[in-house]
């Protein structure tokens, strides 16, 4: 009995374990690179993006490094970075809040993969100092 206790306690912890922690401000992200999705809750295409893409192991660690923000476009549109017109919008920023990459519209895994690939790329010669 006691083992099946250990087990369904260890089971729903490592189930938990690689979910994505979303935060829904940018108060804390100076000084961090930070992912960011743009949705809109009526949105079948960002219900998709999150479930199809975002659910994925291999994404996940990929996004590893990033602050995860996750906004409603009237909200990110309010703080003045980038105008989205079109959801899911996903923006990577840098740690002083400019727009290192952004992609418009619904990405599948290995597009999304190849996109944030690009990203860290141009996020590490945004960084350089000349």
């Amino acid at each position: 009995m006691i083992q099946k206790f250990f087990l369904v306690v260890a089971l729903s912890i490592f189930s938990h374990a690689n979910e994505i922690i979303w935060e829904d401000s940018l108060k804390d992200t100076v000084g961090h690179k930070t992912f960011v999705l743009v949705e809109e809750s009526y949105c079948p295409w960002c219900s998709r993006f999150k479930q199809r893409v975002l659910s994925d192991k291999e994404v996940k660690n990929a996004l590893a490094p990033y602050k995860k923000i996750i906004m409603m476009k009237n909200s990110w549109n309010q703080e003045g970075i980038a105008h989205v017109r079109f959801v899911p919008t996903i923006i990577i920023t840098d740690g002083n809040r400019g727009v290192i990459a952004r992609h418009d519209g619904y990405a599948d895994k290995d597009e999304f993969l190849e996109f944030l690939k690009w990203a860290l790329v141009k996020s590490t010669n945004f960084n350089k100092k000349f």
